[in-house]
């Protein structure tokens, strides 16, 4: 199977491809395709502010059943499924850039830059919901 992912108006920071069982994800933009390698079925997100990076279950060493992979953007980060479906999405975790450190079946624990360059603020989000457990900016409430 060959995809591409055609060139558009808005700036490309970073991109990337993950494979999680038969879903191709892909990170280009401000989106993320989860393509069925399959059916060819694809699926598309837009997100706020730029694609940063991929974290799958397997590269933080959690068992897989909460999400498969997560996929973060200048703001946000979004959980999916094994079978590719959205799970959820937490925003305002930052304007820079969001990062996974590790996850458990219970937390996941990252930090978002709202200060850049530098200024990390770590966050704890509930793995099966993405709800906030701590940390985030003063732009919370």
């Amino acid at each position: 199977m060959r995809i591409d992912v055609a060139d558009a108006v808005e700036a490309t920071c970073f991109q990337a491809i993950r494979l999680a069982g038969t879903k191709a994800y892909i990170g280009y933009g401000a989106r993320v395709f989860i393509v069925d390698c399959v059916t060819e079925d694809v699926v598309m997100y837009q997100m706020d502010g730029y694609f940063c990076e991929f974290f799958d279950a397997e590269e933080l060493e959690t068992s897989g059943e909460d999400f498969c992979v997560l996929a973060s953007s200048a703001s946000e980060l979004f959980a999916f499924g094994s079978d590719g479906a959205l799970l959820w999405k937490t925003t305002q975790l930052a304007i820079d850039a969001v990062m996974v450190h590790s996850a458990t079946g219970t937390h996941i624990k990252g930090s978002g830059e709202w200060d850049p360059p530098g200024g990390w603020e770590p966050f704890i989000l509930a793995t099966r919901t993405g709800e906030r457990v701590n940390g985030g900016s003063a732009l919370q409430s």
